[in-house]
C-alpha cells in the first residue's frame, strides 16, 4: 500500500509538472506572438520569393535544401523544421535557422534559448529578403486546410510575399523506409508507410492540397543535371552548388553521417535497402499495394527492388 501511493505520488508531480510546462509555453509563445505582430506587420517585411518545403525524415529534404539556400540569389532565410503544432508561426517555431546575407551565412542553432530573437532581431534589420525557406518535416498534409498561415495571419507572421511555391519533396519508399528503420530509435516505424503516401498522392497531384506546386525527386535530382536545371528555374536558382554536399542538419546521411561531404554523389543512397532485405518488418510495411503502386507512378523501377516483393 505505501508504495502505491508513492508511485500515484510520483505520478501526480510528473502529471503537475507537464502541465505547468504546457503553460509555461503557452505563455511564453503568447507573448512572443504580440511581440512579434508589433514588429512584424505586413507591410514592414517583404520576401521576393517564399518558399515551403514539405518532405519526410530521412528523404532527401536536407541536401535539396541546402542546395536551394546556396543558389538563390541575395539574402535568403531558411527555417528549418518548423514545428508547427507548436506555433503556426514559423520565425517562433523553427528548430534552427540559417541566414545567407552576402558572403555571411548566419546559423541560430536549436540550443540557443534567444534564438527566436535573434532571428526577430536580424528580421527587424533585413525587413527585404529575397528567398524564405521554412521547412516541414513528417507534417500530416491532411492539417493543411486549417493552416492559419495560408489565411490572414501570413502577412503577419512573415511579411508579404511576391511569389509563393510549395516544394515536396519524396524518395522512393524502398530507401527511405530503409534510412528511417536505421534510426529506428528515433523513429518508430509506425505510420511511415502512411506518411509517405500522403506526400506522394499530393507530389503526383492525386491530392492537390498545395497550389503552386514543385515536386522534386530525390532520386533524379541526385543523378540528374538537366532534372535539377528544371527545378532550379522554376524556383528562381542561378547554379548547382551543393549537389555534392552532405549537411549536417540532422545528423547527415543515416549510413554515413557527414563522411561524404564533398563527394555525396559518390554515396549509394539508391541502395539502402539491401540493408534490411531480410528485415520482416521492413518488408511488411513495402509490401503496401498502394505504396507500390505510387512508387511506380513516380520513379519507376527502383533497381533490384523486385527481389522484395516476393
Amino acid at each position: 500500500m505505501p508504495l502505491k501511493s508513492s508511485f500515484t505520488g510520483r505520478l501526480k508531480k510528473t502529471s503537475s509538472f507537464r502541465s505547468a510546462a504546457r503553460i509555461g509555453r503557452t505563455v511564453r509563445f503568447r507573448l512572443e506572438d504580440a511581440l512579434w505582430h508589433r514588429i512584424a506587420d505586413g507591410d514592414a517585411y517583404y520576401n521576393e520569393s517564399e518558399l515551403r518545403v514539405f518532405g519526410l525524415k530521412r528523404s532527401g529534404n536536407h541536401v535539396i535544401i541546402n542546395w536551394i539556400f546556396r543558389n538563390h540569389p541575395g539574402t535568403v532565410c531558411f527555417l528549418n523544421n518548423v514545428q508547427h503544432e507548436l506555433h503556426f508561426n514559423p520565425y517562433l517555431s523553427f528548430g534552427q535557422a540559417f541566414i545567407k546575407n552576402g558572403l555571411e551565412v548566419l546559423n541560430f542553432p536549436p540550443e540557443q534559448a534567444t534564438k527566436v530573437w535573434r532571428a526577430r532581431s536580424w528580421h527587424r534589420k533585413h525587413p527585404h529578403v529575397d528567398c524564405l525557406i521554412h521547412s516541414y518535416e513528417d507534417r500530416d498534409l491532411g492539417e493543411l486546410p486549417a493552416d492559419p498561415l495560408r489565411g490572414d495571419e501570413h502577412d503577419r507572421c512573415v511579411g508579404r510575399s511576391g511569389r509563393q511555391l510549395n516544394v515536396i519533396v519524396l524518395r522512393d519508399p524502398f530507401n527511405t523506409l530503409a534510412s528511417r528503420l536505421r534510426r529506428r530509435d528515433r523513429l518508430p516505424l509506425e505510420g511511415t508507410m502512411e506518411l509517405w503516401k500522403a506526400h506522394a498522392r499530393e507530389f503526383v497531384g492525386d491530392a492537390d492540397l498545395l497550389s503552386d506546386r514543385v515536386s522534386v525527386s530525390y532520386n533524379r535530382w541526385c543523378v540528374d543535371a538537366a532534372y535539377r536545371r528544371e527545378v532550379g528555374d522554376a524556383l528562381g536558382l542561378s547554379g548547382d552548388l551543393g549537389v555534392n554536399d552532405v549537411p549536417l542538419v540532422g545528423g547527415g546521411s543515416s549510413f554515413d553521417a557527414t563522411a561524404f561531404d564533398g563527394k555525396g554523389s559518390s554515396m549509394r543512397t539508391g541502395e539502402r535497402w539491401r540493408q534490411f532485405a531480410d528485415d520482416p518488418d521492413y518488408l511488411a510495411a513495402i509490401r503496401d499495394e498502394e505504396v507500390l503502386d505510387l512508387s511506380a507512378r513516380i520513379f519507376g523501377d527502383v533497381a533490384g527492388t523486385a527481389a522484395l516483393l516476393g
